[in-house]
């Protein structure tokens, strides 16, 4: 048998006729939909102009149609039909637990600023560690200069710790689609400021002589996400690089390397998910002052500080390290520049929406990231009840200390909303 193929006449695009606009520039369109008149046709190009409007977030609706009587002498005028969806939108979220106790958010965001395809967002938030105020600005890829999404957020935190109080206020431009999935590469300028309030010991050098810190970096990252679902995954990987360069510029003062890595996997296991998650954190500071440990050299702000709901849970916020390293003499946390910790969670149904899960974390944090070793960690193992929302579990948890040491606490209890990990 002889197949025959003859390819058809070639069509060229005439007119671009766009109906359904109310408050979108005409402009923003034409731009995203890539269509120019005297382009020859196909059927690719349509379906890639209405996958690009839609993925705006600004259109319920687009589809290309002929414009009836247009086809003449191979050329074809176009109708684009376009819903414009609902754009802006009003959040409020009130919540408990026993790190922050309570706390109240209220977020505002418009994805279609003044018809330009561009998104401005507030967000506030407030609870007894915590006081912050973020806007941000999105450009889509379409739209901007580099070709590529760009987020533009300053901000305001006040940050309230046992032993000390943190004021952050500053600034990030981030490359690339966070919302890209499988995988993504993001690369991402800050410039902050902190000031904190704490005890001498606590203070970095730089902080002791400043007052303040000043950090400028770049910061690469590279992330990897096949989960089934964002708020309580039961398959699927997450994995996450990021290497930051903190260097002075603009009056910064600060200067550093810090690398971190997160390796987090689902799977079934039973009638339940075995999760197991490993993050590992390095910072090394590019200056060195007399015989000061590197935690030391860093500002606060940049330490790791690890023990709580979402971390280590047979440990208190911030109260996992090594006393007369990462923790002074009675125990209060001052931070480090080395982090690992290790968790693995079965977490299976009981009875409706309301399942169990058991669990042992593992961890430390140390003054320097040459400094970690095994033999360091501590490990803790512990029981939780949860309930299933459609927004994430609310959980129940109590982690016991299987290496308890004198003048420690046989566990911790912890309410929280959302998966640890």
């Amino acid at each position: 048998m002889t197949v025959a193929v003859e390819p058809g006449a070639k069509v060229v695009l005439g007119r671009v006729v766009v109906a359904g606009l109310g408050r979108t520039d005409p402009a923003v369109v034409d731009r995203v939909a890539g269509l120019i008149p005297g382009q020859v046709l196909t059927p690719d190009d349509t379906l890639a102009a209405t996958r690009r409007l839609l993925a705006l977030g600004i259109f319920r609706k687009a589809r290309t149609r002929p414009l009836p009587g247009s086809d003449v002498g191979g050329s074809r005028d176009l109708v684009l039909d376009l819903s414009e969806a609902p754009t802006r939108s009003l959040g409020f979220g009130l919540g408990w637990d026993t790190e922050a106790r309570t706390s109240v958010s209220l977020s505002w965001s418009e994805l279609n600023l003044f018809g330009t395809g561009r998104a401005l967002s507030l967000d506030a938030r407030y609870s007894a560690r915590e006081a912050r105020w973020q806007v941000s600005f999105r450009e889509p890829a379409e739209l901007g200069l580099v070709g590529v999404p760009v987020w533009v957020s300053v901000f305001r935190t006040e940050e309230t710790y046992d032993t000390y109080d943190l004021l952050r206020r500053g600034m990030w431009v981030e490359f690339g689609d966070r919302r890209r999935l499988p995988r993504r590469a993001l690369l991402r300028y800050d410039y902050e400021i902190t000031d904190p309030t704490a005890p001498a010991e606590i203070l970095s050098e730089l902080e002791r002589e400043h007052q303040r810190a000043k950090i400028a970096s770049l910061t690469a990252i590279l992330e990897a996400d096949s989960r089934d679902d964002v708020f309580d995954p039961h398959r699927g990987v997450q994995l996450s690089l990021q290497y930051q360069n903190a260097f002075p510029i603009f009056d910064a003062d600060a200067a550093f390397h810090k690398v971190s890595l997160l390796a987090s996997g689902y799977a079934s296991l039973g009638r339940g998910v075995l999760v197991g998650s490993t993050r590992l954190g390095g910072i090394e500071p590019k200056h060195r002052f007399h015989d000061t440990p590197d935690n030391l050299l860093l500002p606060i702000a940049v330490r790791y500080f690890a023990g709580g709901r979402i971390s280590h849970r047979a440990f208190p916020i911030d109260r996992l390290g090594i006393v007369g390293e990462t923790l002074d003499a009675a125990g209060n946390p001052l931070g480090g520049a080395g982090l690992a910790l290790v968790n693995v969670e079965w977490r299976f149904p009981l009875a409706g929406v309301v399942g169990g899960a058991v669990f042992v974390d593992g961890g430390n944090v140390w003054s320097a990231w040459r400094r970690m070793t095994v033999a360091d960690l501590r490990w803790g193992a512990g029981l939780g009840v949860r309930v299933t929302t459609p927004i994430g579990p609310v959980r129940l948890e109590y982690g016991w200390k299987l290496d308890r040491q004198v003048g420690e606490s046989a566990g911790e209890l912890f309410f929280a909303f959302g998966n640890p990990f």
